[in-house]
């Protein structure tokens, strides 16, 4: 039962407040990672252009300009509440070291927040195509099927962290 209760944890409502100045940094961490990704793929053709002011993005196509406002529901802090508690699960199983669990744990973190950058630069992306999908139901469609990523992102962090240590087969100084 240690596990279940223990993520028991991660259940635990903060309050409005915290949650306000939590919230509010990685709405601009967004806004602006997502204002950095949507530069660099918009570069080559100049096909669109982006603006940031504060947590919202303007992506101008063709003239018509289309904002996205980073909201605190988009800030990530979901995500990371969910990788932190998907790091710890992970690194009781399948972590053989102590060090290699904090290690999961603080990586944890700028993984979501990575993958939430890109999630809000995609949804710029595509309003660009249909500016309805970053709204509603494809909205949070959109948002779920970039778990998958992210997901497979951070197991690629666990398998780094289970190869950094080589563990032999047999100890040092084992007389044969």
């Amino acid at each position: 039962l240690f596990i279940p209760i223990a993520m028991l944890v991660f259940a635990v409502m903060v309050s409005q407040q915290v949650m306000e100045k939590a919230t509010f940094p990685l709405q601009l961490l967004a806004s602006k990672g997502a204002w950095y990704v949507l530069k660099l793929v918009g570069m080559p053709g100049d096909w669109f252009l982006v603006e940031v002011s504060g947590n919202t993005l303007e992506v101008i196509h063709k003239g018509k300009v289309h904002p996205l406002n980073v909201a605190e529901a988009c800030s990530g802090m979901r995500m990371v509440i969910a990788f932190l508690a998907l790091a710890a699960t992970v690194g009781l199983f399948s972590c053989r070291h102590w060090w290699q669990r904090i290690a999961l744990l603080m990586l944890a973190v700028p993984v979501a927040v990575l993958m939430n950058v890109f999630r809000v630069a995609i949804l710029g992306l595509v309003t660009l195509y249909d500016p309805t999908l970053a709204t509603g139901d494809a909205h949070m469609m959109i948002g779920t099927i970039l778990l998958v990523p992210s997901l497979f992102l951070f197991m690629g962090v666990v398998w780094v962290l289970n190869k950094v240590l080589r563990e032999d087969a047999e100890p040092q100084g084992a007389a044969s």
